[in-house]
């Protein structure tokens, strides 16, 4: 079923089946299901996360939460999986570009998307891919570092 929207998104996303029923239910003819503009749906989540980072005054959010980069780019891979620790990762900058981390070989699922500005490969930090998960994480922070500005890479960085 397609994926539904209500007017200025204040009414709750509802699945084409779910509004046919209620059309029935208010005796009202069901017409043709609406379908999201990808794209558009993706460029407004990020216009309000940048509108709550300014608000706020965070220059910059690094997730590795799956859901959380689901939302902040538009980009789903592995979900579970990444579920069970820092597998991926989305860095957003408040004035500047999107950047993700992603599973090396995925890079395609980012293909026009209208947020995501550079995808690097995702480094193992994880102790699951071996011995060289510490060097991992130091490459990751001295990666973030250089983003943010900070090149002796004194940020302290905490990957849950």
């Amino acid at each position: 079923p397609a994926l539904l929207l209500g007017e200025g998104s204040a009414r709750p996303a509802m699945t084409a089946t779910a509004c046919e029923y209620l059309d029935r239910r208010r005796g009202e003819q069901y017409s043709a299901a609406m379908v999201v503009n990808q794209s558009e749906l993706i460029g407004e989540r990020h216009r309000r996360l940048l509108a709550v980072m300014t608000e706020q005054d965070v220059p910059a959010v690094l997730t590795s939460n799956p859901i959380n980069i689901l939302y902040a780019t538009g980009v789903r891979n592995m979900t579970v999986f990444s579920l069970m620790g820092p597998f991926r990762f989305a860095l957003i900058l408040a004035k500047g570009p999107v950047l993700l981390w992603e599973f090396a070989g995925c890079e395609h699922l980012v293909a026009d998307n209208p947020v995501v500005t550079e995808v690097r490969p995702a480094p193992g930090v994880s102790p699951i891919w071996g011995a060289s998960h510490s060097t991992n994480i130091a490459g990751l922070v001295r990666e973030i570092a250089e983003l943010l500005g900070d090149g002796d890479a004194t940020v302290f960085c905490t990957l849950a």
